[in-house]
């Protein structure tokens, strides 16, 4: 399945309209057209998360509290240089 597709599939229950205006809810890292096999479940994306999705070969992790909630200026956190590096997306509900 794509990201897209699971995204299409996650909107059916939640859907993205019903989040409020300042709220960072969706993709948040990663490239729609990519193939999900695997998804690790977690409340945020820290860095215990990241090893554990590479530990298991997630392609995507979904969390309940956006991992971006602010404008990027630079692109230097070691956490979102470890999910692009290892090409594991997020997506914050």
């Amino acid at each position: 399945m794509l990201i897209a597709e699971f995204m299409r599939f996650i909107e059916t229950f939640a859907p993205l309209s019903l989040a409020l205006d300042w709220d960072n809810s969706g993709l948040q890292v990663g490239d729609p057209k990519r193939e999900v096999t695997r998804v690790l479940i977690s409340l945020d994306a820290t860095p215990n998360t990241a090893d554990k999705a590479i530990e298991l070969g997630a392609d995507l992790i979904l969390t309940h509290h956006p991992l971006l909630f602010r404008p990027l200026k630079q692109l230097t956190d070691p956490l979102l240089l470890k999910l692009i590096e290892h090409k594991i997306a997020v997506v914050s509900l």
